[in-house]
Order: C-alpha cells, then sequence, then structure tokens
C-alpha cells in the first residue's frame, strides 16, 4: 500500500496551486547522489541521465551532494534533502519498497529501499511519467520529448512478494534493465551493486541439486567445474542411494536415501565445503530432489513414510537436519526444498523448521485456469497445506507450453488470478518459469512476460485494462485485431472439458478447426494494419509464425486422422510450402525455439525442433504387407506409425533387414536401465480405445537369451500425476528368425502421452531388433 506523510501532503496542497514543473531540451540541472553513494544510487543516476538525455531532454551531470547546484535539483537515493522532503529515513523502507516525490518548487527525488528503491523508482519514473517503455532487455521504446510536463506527485509502492524471479527469453541481454525496469530480485545474475543478491543460484544450481550435494563418483567425475580442480572425491556409499526393485541406483537415477544418517552428514559436509570455497555470503542454498520420482524404498524408508506420513514428511526431516548441521558454522543459513512430483502433498506430522523454505511447485495445474477453478482444487488444497505448516512458503509458477513451446497456449488470463492467490496465501517467494531461449517466439511471448512481472510486484492490476493498453503500444494499429485474437483463445481454453497444462503436444483437444482458422482471419487483419518494416510489424509476424506452427501442428495432418477422423485445417499445397519455409523463419527469430531436453545447444535445439516437426508430418507407410495378425483390419481401424516418428536415444540406429516388409529396422541398445525410445501421442477427443503394437526380434547375434529382455507401454505425460504401465517382454517371446507382434495395452488419447520401450540390463540380450509401431482400434 502507498504511504502518504504529513511532509508530502503539505507539498502536494501546496502543489495544487503550483504551476507544472517542465524538463526540456535546455535543462541542466544536476542529478545529485549522496556523498558516499551506494553502488545502486551511481548506476540509478547513470541510468536515468543516460535516458533523458536519449529523449532529447538535456544534459544532466551526475554530482554528489554538497556540490554547488543550481535549484531545483533531481536527488537519486538517500541525499539529506531526499530525507527532508519524503519526512523518512532509509532504515524505514522494506525490501522492494521506493518512493517517487516531485515538489512544487521542481525538486524531483527518486528512492528507496537501499538494495533495489533508487533503481526502482528510476525506471518507474522513466515509464510512468517519461512514456519509456521496457518491452524486454533486447526491446525498448524511448519517446523523442522537447519538453516533459508534470504536476506534482507523491508515489510510494511496495512489492506484493518478498522474492520476485521470472527466466524467460526477454532478459537475454541487458540483464540489470531488464530486472531492475521489472523490479525483479532474479537473486544470483545481477551483481550486488546491480540490485542483485547472493543466492543459491550462484552457489550450485536453482534446482535439483540433490545429486550434488549427495553425488556418486560418476556425477563427481562429469562435473569437475562444480567442485573444484583441487577437490577430491567426498566418498560415498550404495546405501546413500535409493533402493528401487532390488538394487541401488546412482545420484542421478533416484533420490538419496533419507533415512540413511550419514547421507544428512554428507550433504551438510559438502554444501559447508561449497559454501568456503566460495568466499562469499550467501543467506540460502538449494537442496532439492532430483527431477525423478525414484524415491528409496528400503525397509527403513518405508517405515518411517508409514510412521510419519507421507513423503513430504521424510523429506522435511532429512532437509531440517542437514539445516541444523549448518547452523554452527553458517548461522542463520536457509536450505530450500521442493514440494514437488511425490513430496507435493503437505506433510502429515513433520514441520519444516525456520531455516526452511519451501517450493511448491504447481507443474500440471490447468494453465488455462486460476487455482480457484475446481480443476485446480487439488493443487490449491496442497498449496494452502503448505501456507498453514511454514511461514516461509515459495512457489514456482509455469506460464508456457514447454512441450512446443510455438504453439498457441492460452495461459494469460489466470496469471493474475494466480498471483492474487499467492498472496492471499501468505506466499513470500515467487518464481516464474518461462521460456529461457526461445526468443519472441511463443503465444504473446512479450506480453505474457511483461505480465508475469507486473502482477509479481502488483498482483490487484486490471488485467483486461493492461492487455488493453499493452496491445496498443506494442502493436499499434494491429492492437485491435491481436487483442481479439488473445481474448478468443482465452475464452476456448478456459471452456476447454480438459486441462491444458504445461506440457502440450499440440492443440487439437482444445482449439477447434473453426476457431483455429478465425485467428488465421485476425492475424491476417493485423498484417494488413501495419506498415512494413516497423517494430509492429516485426512483432506481428512473430505471432503469424506461432499461427502458422499451430496449424501445421495439428493431428488432422497426420496418420493420427484415422483416430478422430477429422479432415486437415489446411490444403496439402500450404502444408507443404509452410513447412518448407519455416526453418529460416525461424532462424530469423530473436533465439531458436526452446524444446524441453535440448537446452544445451541452440544450434542442437533448432535442428530438433525441425526434425520433430519432420516425423510428426510423416505420411503413413502404403501397400506394405500386414503381419498375418492384423490381416483383414478395416483401413480406418489400423494406423502404422512411420518410423520418422520414432525417438531414440543417442546410439541406437536404423539398419536394413530383409526380414520386414519396408527393409528397415531399429537397432535397440538394451543396456543399463533407460528408456531406449518413445513415440509422442497427443491429446486427442472422442478417439475410443487403441491397441498398441510392434514388431520386434533378436538380432542374429543374441544367441542364448533369457528372462526379461524390456519393458514398455504407455506414459501418460505428467510429473505428480503420471500414469504408467509397464509390459513386460520376455525372451522366451521373440525369435532370431522373424518379427513377432506384441502387444503394449490400450489407450484412449484423454492425455498427452508417449510410447516407450525401455532396457533392463539383461546381459543375455543386449540389443533387440524393432519394426512397426501399430495402433488397432477396439471395437465392443
Amino acid at each position: 500500500m502507498s504511504k502518504v506523510f504529513s511532509v508530502v501532503c503539505f507539498l502536494l496542497c501546496l502543489g495544487m496551486f503550483a504551476s507544472p514543473v517542465l524538463l526540456s531540451s535546455g535543462d541542466t540541472r544536476p542529478l545529485v547522489i549522496p556523498k558516499l553513494a551506494t553502488p545502486q544510487e551511481h548506476l540509478a543516476a547513470s541510468e536515468l541521465s543516460s535516458y533523458l538525455r536519449k529523449m532529447g531532454l538535456g544534459e544532466y551531470e551526475v554530482v554528489t551532494e554538497n556540490t554547488d547546484a543550481v535549484a531545483p535539483v533531481i536527488y537519486i537515493g538517500w541525499c539529506r534533502q531526499s530525507s527532508k522532503l519524503l519526512g523518512r529515513e532509509a532504515s524505514s523502507y522494506s525490501p522492494g519498497e521506493f518512493s517517487m516525490l516531485l515538489t512544487p518548487a521542481g525538486e524531483l527525488v527518486l528512492t528507496g529501499h537501499p538494495q533495489h528503491g533508487p533503481l526502482y523508482a528510476v525506471y518507474q519514473f522513466l515509464e510512468q511519467y517519461c512514456g519509456v517503455r521496457f518491452w524486454g532487455a533486447n526491446d525498448e521504446t524511448v519517446p523523442a520529448l522537447q519538453q516533459l510536463e508534470l504536476e506534482p506527485f507523491a508515489v510510494t509502492k511496495a512489492p506484493a512478494f518478498a522474492e520476485r524471479s521470472v527466466t524467460s527469453a526477454s532478459h537475454y541481454g541487458n540483464w540489470t534493465n531488464y530486472f531492475n525496469s521489472k523490479k525483479l530480485t532474479n537473486s544470483g545474475i545481477m551483481k550486488p551493486e546491480e540490485g542483485g543478491t547472493f543466492y543459491a543460484s550462484t552457489l550450485a544450481a536453482v534446482s535439483h541439486t540433490a545429486e550434488r550435494f549427495v553425488p556418486d563418483e560418476a556425477f563427481f567425475k562429469s562435473h569437475r567445474d562444480f567442485y573444484g580442480a583441487d577437490e577430491v572425491f567426498p566418498g560415498s556409499k550404495p546405501e546413500y542411494f535409493a533402493l528401487r526393485d532390488g538394487r541401488r541406483l546412482g545420484a542421478s537415477e533416484g533420490q538419496p536415501c533419507q533415512t540413511n544418517p550419514e547421507v544428512a552428514l554428507a550433504a551438510a559436509a559438502n554444501i559447508a565445503k561449497l559454501l568456503r570455497r566460495q568466499g562469499k555470503k550467501y543467506s540460502c542454498v538449494n537442496l532439492t530432489q532430483n527431477d525423478n520420482t525414484n524415491y528409496c524404498q528400503c525397509s527403513n524408508c518405508q517405515a518411517e513414510e508409514s510412521r510419519l506420513g507421507n513423503q513430504a514428511d521424510l523429506n522435511i526431516a532429512f532437509v531440517n537436519k542437514v539445516a541444523e548441521l549448518l547452523q554452527e558454522e553458517f548461522p542463520g543459513m536457509m536450505l530450500e526444498t521442493f514440494a514437488y512430483q511425490y513430496t507435493l502433498p503437505p506433510p502429515k506430522t513433520v514441520r519444516p523448521s525456520k531455516y526452511i523454505r519451501v517450493r511448491v511447485c504447481l507443474i500440471e495445474a490447468n494453465a488455462a485456469q486460476a487455482l480457484d477453478h475446481p480443476s485446480n482444487a487439488t493443487f490449491l488444497e496442497w498449496l494452502k497445506g503448505w501456507c498453514e505448516v511454514s511461514e516461509n512458503v515459495g512457489v514456482w509458477h509455469y506460464t508456457p507450453n514447454f512441450t512446443n513451446c510455438g504453439l498457441a497456449h492460452p495461459s494469460l488470463t489466470a496469471i493474475p488470478r494466480n498471483m492474487q492467490i499467492f498472496k492471499q496465501l501468505g506466499v513470500k517467494y515467487n518464481f516464474v518459469q518461462d521460456y529461457n531461449n526461445a526468443g519472441d517466439f511463443g503465444w504473446f511471448a512479450v506480453y505474457r512476460d511483461n505480465l508475469s512481472c507486473k502482477t509479481l510486484f502488483n498482483p490487484e492490476i486490471d488485467e483486461t485494462a493492461y492487455r488493453r493498453q499493452f496491445f496498443k503500444e506494442y502493436y499499434g494499429l494491429a492492437a485491435k485485431p491481436m487483442f481479439e485474437l488473445s481474448r478468443l483463445y482465452d475464452q476456448l481454453g478456459q471452456s476447454s472439458t480438459l486441462p491444458i497444462t504445461c506440457y502440450q503436444f499440440d492443440t487439437s483437444h482444445w482449439l477447434p478447426p473453426k476457431q483455429l482458422l478465425q485467428g488465421e482471419t485476425l492475424i491476417a487483419e493485423a498484417e494488413a494494419a501495419v506498415e512494413p518494416e516497423t517494430p509492429e510489424a516485426r512483432r506481428v509476424a512473430m505471432m503469424r509464425l506461432v499461427m502458422d506452427w499451430t496449424r501445421l501442428w495439428r493431428h488432422e495432418h497426420t496418420v493420427l486422422a484415422k483416430l478422430t477422423g477429422s479432415p486437415p485445417v489446411a490444403s496439402p499445397e500450404w502444408i507443404a510450402a509452410t513447412h518448407a519455409g519455416i526453418g529460416a523463419r525461424l532462424a530469423s527469430t530473436p533465439r531458436t525455439p526452446g524444446w524441453k531436453g535440448f537446452y544445451t545447444s541452440l544450434g542442437k535445439t533448432y535442428q530438433k525442433h525441425l526434425e520433430t516437426l519432420a516425423g510428426y508430418l510423416a505420411p503413413e507407410p502404403k501397400h506394405i504387407k500386414l503381419p498375418v495378425e492384423l490381416e483383414g483390419s478395416p483401413f480406418e481401424h489400423l494406423v502404422i506409425i512411420p518410423q520418422a516418428r520414432y525417438a531414440v536415444v543417442s546410439g541406437q540406429t536404423a539398419v536394413a533387414d530383409y526380414k520386414l516388409p519396408e527393409g528397415t529396422a531399429v537397432r535397440l541398445a538394451m543396456k543399463n536401465y533407460i528408456w531406449a525410445m518413445r513415440i509422442d501421442l497427443p491429446t486427442l477427443l472422442n478417439t475410443g480405445e487403441w491397441e498398441i503394437l510392434f514388431e520386434a526380434r533378436f538380432p542374429d547375434a543374441v544367441t542364448s537369451p533369457e528372462g526379461k529382455v524390456a519393458i514398455g507401454g504407455v506414459y501418460a505425460y505428467g510429473t505428480n500425476f503420471a500414469v504408467k504401465t509397464e509390459i513386460p517382454i520376455m525372451a522366451e517371446a521373440l525369435s532370431n528368425q522373424r518379427y513377432t507382434l506384441i502387444s503394449l495395452g490400450t489407450t484412449d488419447f484423454s492425455r498427452d502421452g508417449q510410447i516407450y520401450l525401455a532396457a533392463t540390463n539383461n546381459v543375455s540380450a543386449q540389443e533387440i531388433l524393432v519394426g512397426r509401431f501399430f495402433l488397432r482400434k477396439r471395437c465392443n
């Protein structure tokens, strides 16, 4: 809430009878900073001087207090006059709070909490009163002004959340400008003199750090940069790691055994070692579970789970112990842990200590609806439960579609309402994960990022009014059709009978063909409204790319069209031409699309996107002899999945095999315990049940196979609510001489999923050959 003080009220009352204050190109007034100015105050003054010059409002020299300066003066930070005019001292400001004051005499004060306040005040002044727009780190609008006329004002603002962090493509480039103009904390990315703070992300990693603090030797050797050149492996035992299906997993395969007392000691020792080596003061370290659900099932862990209540109880008891061990050497040190996947339901008996932050990860919530919608009732209940047992709760809020970031994704309306809910529940730490390497390629990506940032500071905005104004300034004459497009798809997302999560392969289940084509019409209107070669034209062109991408990625254009009987939503000529040219259009975006699992290299990301699209659009093989078991199946009841859709792990190869009608098989190495291949399946409506079958045989080199050689089935995509069927594939079912048709069960396509084959590390059969995959309609 804004705070109004008597001194300010008096000054503003005088202002009722005063003339407007002018800044003009002839101005030479100084920007005054304290004699012992902080780095943040120096930076704030420098930024203000630079932008006033860019706008054409003259030269503003930065001087220290006590310098002979001709009034009126602009005060940046905590000059003595700042305190007098505001009637407050720096110590009275909470983190993130800032003030802007313009007196009738023309004195301007921009200051606030010492860490961020001066910078926040400067950027707010530039945006609110000067018309500067900070769309992203590499995109801004600076108006050309000869004169700026201002009425006296007094504004004080404070943020809704202590932590306000975002990861998105928009922040690549001028990080300082971006984070401070958006009033974000983004700890660890900015230097302290830029308003940043030391936090866990600079110490270890933002997430999934259990493998780093309780490593096995393989992880340690492959991450030497993390541990330091002179550090030796701290040692570990198999009993430090999860027991699953009779074997101990590696550090990255599963989770630590949290009931083994040596594991807490090892984690604390490794965290302490890292803190000492860094030589910096940190307030919090992330000790968060690895990104899998393979928690330990040893007898001790099972007994403790039964005694305490659930997996969250075990995790909180573990991190409580590690935090306690750190306090003697690092008093006050906080640990952050996750409520994620199997630890998302709140604990039943164990309570987080005062040294624990809990980050509640709402990864499978329906992104098209706010948390208070019935489709998200379970997630809201869990979040409430965590807020009841801890005063240090944060959220990990997901806004894009990670599986296929370029698709239409109607998450905009839910963002501000969710922020309001977080504030009402007392959430302190708020992290929004958007794309981090997709550039502007995404569903209104720049607006979504700005909306997240805006509501992180103030959730109580009128989102409709904010969107209208943003679109008016960002898209210019194209604002009306672009606004209508965004609202139309928001409404479609909210009317969907199935949740729209941050993992979606295509849009068929919520975006009907009629409305898809209506979106095409609105984009065409927007294109016609803007002048070529303008920023507005470039922004509309980016959304044209998104709409074309969405239209290409439709099941109606693929072999899966048989499942719904739906006709294509584009002509074969349009599909061929758009597919052929879309690679060059993607390459011209600021950053190539971010595909889940391929963030390591932009080139790899870009190529993988196009390869996956090509596989998705691959036609069904024709005129191929069917297995005997499938002969006579009606054409419309049988789908042959093209090999171009097979996603195989590194090292698997296509090989010639005359025993298959099409002459090509895929050789799968079945070593270790990894998925050898998968086939992605989108959510579809009204398909009925379809059986999944595939052909397999042993290579000639496999001579004496026995036991379970593979596991296959359907993985219904998810983290908290994943459903996975496991069909054992036994050696006696296969031969070297011919291909055997094997069933992997059925699917109804009600959720995004994957057909998968996983290795079992069977030493007697370390390879298999896979032929065709089929979908056969189950008829009652």
